[in-house]
């Protein structure tokens, strides 16, 4: 294991989330953003969910940003709001995370916008979605994890990404 000690501290206004993953407040990670990029490596921007007043200003805000590879939607459930994320960053990779009954129903359709980078699966959101519970190999998500496949393969996209 690595030395605690070398592990950068959370940004002001910052905290772990249930995932385990350091989030910006709201209101905050903005303010934060240009301590961010001088970290180097790729930088993916989870945005907020898709119809709040945040996804909203993410939009507005990312398209005025630099170094920002790809973002990552969650609870992808529809084509249209995928497009429209598409036009309004100008064709910054998108990473469609399916974490619900809906984003299922809609996979292949989602595959299909333009400027998908790959699709992400969300299998613990989508088990709490659906009310599914795996035991420890997890066998009622292989068909879950089959359509993401297919829909991956059928859209000539990269193997997804799950987890």
């Amino acid at each position: 294991m690595g030395d605690a000690s070398a592990t950068p501290a959370p940004l002001p206004g910052s905290r772990i989330d249930s995932d385990g993953f350091l989030e910006l407040l709201q209101t905050d990670w903005r303010r934060h953003w240009f301590a961010l990029v001088p970290l180097g490596g790729p930088l993916v921007v989870r945005l907020n969910v898709e119809g709040s007043d945040a996804w909203s200003r993410d939009l507005e805000l990312l398209r005025t940003l630099d170094g920002v590879a790809a973002v990552m939607v969650p609870k992808a459930s529809s084509a249209d709001g995928l497009r429209h994320v598409h036009v309004e960053l100008e064709g910054t990779p998108i990473l469609p995370l399916i974490e619900s009954a809906m984003g299922l129903r809609a996979i292949d359709e989602i595959a299909g916008v333009p400027g998908i980078a790959r699709l992400a699966l969300g299998h613990l959101d989508f088990m709490a979605d659906t009310g599914i519970a795996c035991d420890d190999q997890e066998l009622e998500l292989i068909p879950l994890r089959f359509a993401v496949a297919m829909a991956t393969r059928i859209a000539n996209l990269p193997p997804a990404i799950d987890g």
